[in-house]
């Protein structure tokens, strides 16, 4: 996968300590057309999270999502941080994509995170992470549509174009409408 920084991190950083952090479930009313993973619209966008490490980032997607499905959330962190600890979910450039497969989901849960700090999550690449994609899947759906969601969105995350737009994203509703504006793009 070749990803690009596009954006400074230093400048991103620096412009957010400006903002407090926004915290949205949004819901976007086009549907996205059949034979794309309805996923890559997260139920969830938290922006500029004051967040010190890989486990407290997990701990907080844990509970933003779990709460807003009525779930327990120890279990949905128990599962992410046994997957982090197994290897890095990092992908490089800035971008980690913790995954795991929980019980009581019927469909894949997404949240995208953007810490208020960029955080080590042991990136292949060395670089910090400063942007983050949980998803938690149904514990007996299946490997292959997994992979494919993890795919799709490594594909999202490899645009340099969106990239810098959620990393400019002032609101969650500023980051869905340029996810939700991507995918319409590359769904065609």
């Amino acid at each position: 996968m070749n990803l690009f920084f596009a954006v400074s991190r230093s400048l991103r950083l620096n412009a957010m300590h400006e903002r407090p952090a926004t915290v949205v479930p949004v819901q976007i009313s086009e549907p996205l057309p059949v034979g794309k993973p309805l996923a890559l619209q997260p139920q969830q966008f938290e922006l500029d999270v004051d967040i010190p490490d890989v486990k407290r980032a997990l701990e907080r997607a844990a509970e933003a999502i779990c709460r807003a499905h009525g779930l327990d959330p120890a279990p949905a962190f128990r599962a992410l941080w046994r997957r982090e600890q197994i290897g890095s979910t990092a992908i490089g450039h800035g971008v980690a994509l913790p995954h795991a497969r929980i019980s009581g989901i019927a469909e894949p849960l997404m949240l995208y995170m953007r810490p208020k700090y960029a955080m080590d999550f042991n990136a292949p690449d060395g670089r910090l992470v400063t942007r983050i994609w949980v998803i938690l899947v149904p514990a007996d759906g299946s490997p292959e549509d997994h992979l494919n969601l993890l795919a799709a969105v490594a594909e999202a995350c490899s645009d340099d174009g969106l990239r810098a737009q959620l990393d400019v994203a002032r609101t969650a509703e500023e980051a869905a409408k340029a996810l939700h504006n991507w995918t319409q793009r590359h769904t065609a």
